[in-house]
């Protein structure tokens, strides 16, 4: 019995044991003498597999033209002519300057000028701040920033140059700079009711746009900021010290609608029950 087990079978049925039939993609030997060589695909190999394949896909390349995003603020100018011959020129322009550096060495220095002495003069009309001399002991100045904005129309044509004074809210310390931040917004459903009934009773709705919003709520913590560059007595050792909220403050919204309620109750308005920002 024990023969006929280890005997090699003549059947031409019977497959044989032979370890190299199983080899199906009969792949090269790697001597490990040679390091280089391990984990290395036979190309040849590889291109004859390919080959019996049913079809081979061809890449296909998009032949849309590349145009680069207008928030980039790129501006290309082609067709130069030069002796004959046609060349085209790639020039980029920086649309709105990041830093005061940036907008005083930009082709508008002058209107960017204009833009910060303006907003400079709104913060002082609304008394936002007063300037200090050194800071109180145990105390942090925060930091700020000037933000430049183009203002362009619906068809991309420049219409004004904005620079805003912001505050950098992320240095606040919690319970020293601020405390709470929350404030309350519309429901969307209060205003579709409303909408709704301006539509039914033929109401004339009326909308009000209140220029610099968040300027006008009283602080309730006090803050001292850095004075940004390109503004009076800024890198002097002077601060401000913040009176009302300036945006970029963590509570400045919260402060804004706090004072909005105080008028709109002055003014015999009464808050409805079902939504905090309905007022009638």
């Amino acid at each position: 019995m024990d023969n006929a087990i280890t005997k090699e079978s003549n059947n031409p049925l019977v497959p044989k044991d032979d370890s190299s039939s199983t080899n199906l993609l009969s792949l090269p030997k790697i001597s490990p003498s040679d390091p280089s060589k391990e984990h290395t695909p036979d190309t040849k190999t590889m291109s004859n597999n390919s080959t019996n394949l049913p079809f081979s896909p061809a890449l296909r390349r998009s032949s849309r033209e590349r145009k680069v995003p207008s928030r980039f603020a790129l501006t290309t100018v082609d067709g130069t002519i030069m002796h004959g011959n046609i060349n085209t020129a790639f020039i980029a322009v920086a649309g709105e300057p990041k830093t005061y550096q940036e907008a005083i060495q930009s082709p508008h220095s002058k209107q960017w000028e204009q833009a910060v002495k303006y907003e400079y003069a709104q913060l002082q009309k609304l008394g936002v701040f007063e300037v200090v001399n050194g800071l109180p002991k145990g105390r942090k100045a925060i930091g700020s920033r000037i933000v430049f904005r183009e203002k362009r129309d619906g068809h991309g044509n420049l219409i004004k140059f904005k620079a805003s004074i912001v505050a950098k809210g992320f240095s606040q310390i919690p319970g020293e700079d601020f405390t709470n931040t929350f404030s309350s917004v519309a429901k969307f459903s209060t205003l579709r009711i409303l909408l709704s009934y301006v539509a039914y009773l033929n109401w004339h709705l009326h909308h009000v746009d209140i220029v610099a919003t968040y300027l006008h709520g009283p602080l309730d913590e006090d803050i001292y900021m850095k004075i940004p560059d390109g503004v009076e007595n800024s890198g002097s050792g002077h601060h401000w010290k913040l009176k009302k909220a300036l945006y970029g403050l963590k509570q400045a919204g919260r402060q804004w609608k706090k004072r909005l309620h105080e008028v709109l109750v002055s003014f015999g308005f009464v808050r409805a029950s079902a939504d905090d920002c309905l007022l009638s």
